[in-house]
């Protein structure tokens, strides 16, 4: 596999680890220039340095790789979420929001390229992290291990989303490559069917789950802690149709945190990247500096105190709202950049415009709706009922009755997660397909993607195809 084969040549044949991060508390990295290979593992302050490292390509590579593939906003772009506008547009991504991306579009290729160099780097802590275990530091080799287990889960989850052929628990279609190890450099894997790949998921968010119960310190909002652990089992458990599990996993994660963000709280989440203990906000992938690149590039361009909206909200979306009660309104939408209803959500911290604010990757509010969908699907439909009115009240609306509970959870959902990469992923879960509204207007040539389109499914970058023979396309490309 070209990526994979690449990633192991630079960091393992060479032993050096270019630390690409800059120096931040919140990423608990310690800068540094080269590490020889036999210097690079002394400690476990380098297994933790390497850790730092894995997290890095989750914002998606910087300006300088492109779009990467941890911009949520991105899934967005593909739904019915957005549209985009004439004249700011310039066209760049319509490949991407008109679906008509082939394998070697490059958002793809950085998706897929940048997910495996987090799996490869994750490998390398966990490699070397139990040779430096002893009774006097073993909490801290279980703060290491477990967040680059629960880093390798998560990664190889979102590379099923995807490029997986199938969502369902047990099917023996084919998802992507499970790696776990080092491995040869020559090597060219298969991919592994998607029942293999959830197997393994589980099984490292599972022990990372056990590890991560006993640690030395409190975990940085930016790395995998425990909560999140459960968050993330909750979300994967869903996915994969596990109703118990999913209420399981985020029942644990309601009963460790506080209550919901409500008004101003919540706001500041996203104008001031304010993290209260066990609150809202379980993880947030830190971006630092514009040189990293902006979650809201693609919709929003900032020159001189100027918008350019590239990308808006369709009227479908911005009309679930309720734009007096509602405190997601104006926090996510608003209509005062340049008196258009615009993506507000990621415009910055501190009351500046350039795009640089933290991806909020896992949110109390996503737990609380992966909880009322599971009783939903459980039948339990009091629960469910429950779940929501919990959330909507705390977001400034009145409670519902339980008429129409599963079409009210689909819409909450729309409205807590907009822009955070949910939708498109949804949307394919539920089975369903996708119809753009009258408002989108040209130059879109795409305004529906039926149920069972191929394009729900990424194909494999053509770079992987050609230099391995067991690495099989996905239908349609």
């Amino acid at each position: 596999m070209k990526y994979i084969n690449k990633i192991f040549f630079f960091i393992i044949l060479f032993g050096n680890i270019i630390l690409l991060n800059s120096c931040d508390s919140r990423l608990d990295i310690k800068p540094q220039d080269f590490i020889d290979e036999s210097k690079a593992f002394q400690s476990l302050d380098d297994c933790n340095n390497t850790l730092g490292l894995a997290y890095s390509p989750l914002r998606g590579g910087g300006a300088a790789e492109g779009t990467g593939a941890y911009l949520p906003i991105i899934f967005d772009m593909m739904t019915d979420e957005m549209k985009e506008t004439i004249p700011s547009s310039l066209g760049n991504f319509r490949p991407i929001s008109d679906w008509y991306y082939a394998a070697d579009n490059s958002i793809i290729t950085n998706a897929w390229g940048l997910g495996y160099t987090s799996i490869m780097r994750s490998n390398l802590v966990l490699a070397n992290v139990d040779r430096f275990a002893s009774p006097a530091n073993q909490t801290k080799v279980n703060r290491i291990k477990g967040q680059a287990l629960a880093l390798r889960a998560y990664v190889h989850f979102d590379l099923l989303r995807c490029f997986g052929q199938s969502y369902d628990r047990n099917s023996g279609t084919l998802g992507v490559p499970v790696v776990t190890t080092q491995g040869d450099p020559s090597r060219k894997p298969n991919r592994n069917t998607v029942k293999e790949v959830y197997d393994a998921i589980f099984q490292d968010l599972l022990q990372a789950r056990t590890l991560l119960s006993n640690v030395d310190e409190t975990i940085a909002i930016s790395r995998l802690d425990l909560r999140a652990v459960n968050g993330l089992l909750a979300r994967v458990s869903l996915y994969a149709g596990q109703w118990a599990d999913a209420i399981t996993y985020s029942t644990a994660v309601i009963n460790t945190s506080s209550n919901l963000a409500t008004g101003t709280t919540f706001t500041n989440i996203w104008a001031r990247d304010i993290y209260p203990p066990n609150g809202e906000v379980l993880w947030a992938i830190p971006y630092i500096s514009s040189a990293e690149g902006r979650l809201a590039n693609f919709v929003i361009t900032f020159a001189s105190g100027n918008y350019n909206h590239s990308y808006i909200p369709t009227n479908a979306l911005a009309d679930l709202y309720n734009t007096s009660l509602d405190i997601r309104y104006s926090a996510y939408i608003g209509a005062d950049l340049s008196l258009i209803r615009g993506v507000r959500k990621f415009i910055g911290r501190n009351g500046l415009t350039d795009g640089v604010v933290d991806n909020k990757a896992l949110r109390l509010g996503e737990i609380y709706l992966i909880r009322a969908e599971a009783y939903d699907k459980s039948g339990n439909a009091t629960n469910a009922l429950a779940d929501i009115n919990t959330l909507r009240v705390a977001r400034g609306l009145p409670t519902i009755t339980g008429v129409s509970l599963t079409a009210n959870i689909k819409a909450e959902r729309r409205r807590e997660l907009a822009f955070e990469g949910h939708r498109w992923f949804d949307i394919r879960r539920y089975g369903e397909g996708i119809m753009r509204g009258a408002d989108w207007g040209a130059p879109s040539i795409s305004q529906s993607l039926p149920l069972g389109n191929f394009r729900f499914v990424f194909p494999i970058p053509q770079g992987e195809i050609l230099v391995n023979p067991n690495m099989v396309q996905n239908p349609g490309y």
